[in-house]
């Protein structure tokens, strides 16, 4: 058994000169009783793997899936990291406050989007969730955004209407606290019209930054209306196949991708990229009957058509978004920051040296190219300046000060990074590949020469593997050679010991 030792620097100096772009798909999908129906869960995923190989999103947001963690978690791993890769997607946090037979979930790739926090609306027919995302990319400064995936109450009586509206409030009233800059709203909201008082109150909400806007703005009477037959999402099917899935064919706008208006202003960091959004299989001319009756619906290849068909009642969605974040400005050097730690916090202390600057904003990441925002110092005049990280985390805590003139442009101070253990913890970062069939590597964060206790339990809570390792670093990589345990689950404990 051996130990690999990766060794971080304790100083980056950030250089860059051009903007970056990068285009990102964002997918929105009802699957129809994932994991709950009647179809057995690895057919639903063949079907799906086929849509998701075509679409390729790099976001997708997903209601319908049954009421049991390990739904999400088998979508994750066998239709998303087993077309893309180990550790290429990740995904949100399992919630059913409401108690409800379907939940929703948001996956993304893990290559640029991370997720930085979630948060829940609860108290109605089903939860609704809010995924605050970063995207990331080495070199050029972290942008965020927050996307809201939903499923309002079905039905066209008042009742239901009203119902929509309150979750469609609750859910505005929690996004006004948190007030994000960039905004989307998806799922399958059942609107039937424009003038319903949930769209109203999406589209009209009394803070003007967080109103949503239909990116192709076709409002009206979407409820069996040709008009709008090249942007219903409901039903693909005419006649019942089993599934429990609702008939009568395509005549109902459902499933929508919803965007505040920062989106939509020329040389913003995320813009809409117009003509993007796209109802998947539909080509507007199968009003009022199935996906796959005549006449021969061309938009998409005869697999992914018949994938959308049998996979679920509705059509899916997406939008492309342009990602420009603006490159890191070159590090300022004359401020002399230092890092230091006392009663189980970090202080930082820089120098002061012109009467130019208007404030010094302390941002702060756990790898070098993921910051935010942890205060803002206004200039006192003080030779030298300080902050107290009073909450550092366990491992590597990375700081910069970005430092405001008065004239509104802004440097940036080198980044440092100072490494915090407490006395005698262990962290273990994510582990992989997991599953894996032969080598487990685990990322251990630790004091150094400290010394752990490994132990491997089957599912029956039997002990199979143990061992002692002396890390030798702050940041450690412990090797594990797994290849002669059985297939199935197992428990990996790591503890502090003595040698």
């Amino acid at each position: 058994m051996g130990a690999f030792i990766l060794r971080i620097s304790t100083l980056w100096l950030i250089f860059t000169a051009v903007f970056s772009q990068d285009t990102i798909r964002v997918f929105q999908y009802n699957l129809l009783f994932y994991g709950s129906g009647s179809t057995p869960i690895n057919t639903k995923n063949s079907w799906l793997s086929t849509i998701i190989n075509y679409v390729d999103p790099d976001i997708f947001g997903a209601n319908e899936i049954g009421n049991d963690p390990t739904y999400s978690q088998t979508l994750l791993n066998d239709v998303l990291i087993a077309n893309y890769g180990p550790a290429s997607w990740a995904k949100g946090t399992y919630t059913n406050y409401a108690g409800a037979n379907l939940t929703n979930m948001l996956f993304y790739k893990t290559a640029n989007i991370g997720l930085k926090s979630e948060k829940v609306v609860t108290g109605f027919v089903r939860d609704m969730n809010i995924y605050n995302l970063y995207y990331h990319k080495p070199g050029y400064d972290t942008v965020f955004f927050t996307i809201a995936v939903v499923h309002l109450k079905a039905g066209n009586t008042s009742t239901n209407r009203t119902r929509r509206n309150n979750m469609a409030t609750a859910l505005m009233d929690t996004l006004n606290t948190m007030n994000p800059e960039y905004l989307i709203v998806m799922g399958d909201l059942n609107l039937y019209y424009s003038n319903e008082p949930a769209f109203q109150t999406f589209t009209t909400y009394s803070n003007t930054n967080i109103q949503l806007r239909d990116p192709i703005n076709r409002v009206g009477n979407w409820h069996i209306n040709s008009s709008f037959a090249d942007v219903h999402t409901q039903s693909t099917r005419s006649s019942n196949i089993g599934d429990g899935g609702a008939t009568g064919g395509m005549d109902d706008r459902f499933d929508f991708i919803l965007m505040n208006s920062a989106f939509f202003n020329s040389g913003a960091t995320i813009e809409f990229i117009p003509g993007s959004y796209t109802t998947v299989g539909q080509d507007g001319n199968h009003f009022d009957v199935a996906l796959i009756d005549p006449p021969a619906n061309t938009s998409v290849p005869n697999s992914v058509l018949n994938a959308l068909y049998r996979f679920s009642d509705h059509l899916p969605v997406y939008v492309d978004l342009k990602f420009t974040p603006p490159p890191i400005p070159l590090a300022y050097d004359n401020i002399n920051l230092t890092l230091y730690e006392k009663n189980d916090e970090i202080i930082l202390q820089w120098q002061n040296y012109s009467e130019n600057t208007d404030k010094f904003i302390i941002e702060k990441a756990y790898s070098p190219d993921e910051f935010f925002t942890v205060a803002t110092l206004n200039n006192t005049g003080n030779l030298i300046m300080q902050f107290t990280d009073v909450e550092p985390k366990q491992g590597a805590n990375y700081y910069r000060i970005k430092i405001v003139k008065k004239d509104g442009t802004y440097e940036y101070s080198n980044v440092k990074v100072y490494f915090y253990n407490s006395i005698n913890s262990i962290t273990i970062k994510n582990i992989y590949p997991n599953p894996t069939e032969k080598l487990l590597n685990v990322p251990v964060i630790t004091n150094s020469g400290a010394v752990a206790k490994w132990e491997i339990y089957n599912s029956l809570g039997q002990k199979v593997m143990d061992g002692k390792e002396i890390f030798r670093d702050n940041y450690n990589l412990l090797t594990l050679n797994v290849e002669e345990l059985k297939s199935g689950i197992y428990l990996l404990k790591i503890k502090n010991t003595t040698i």
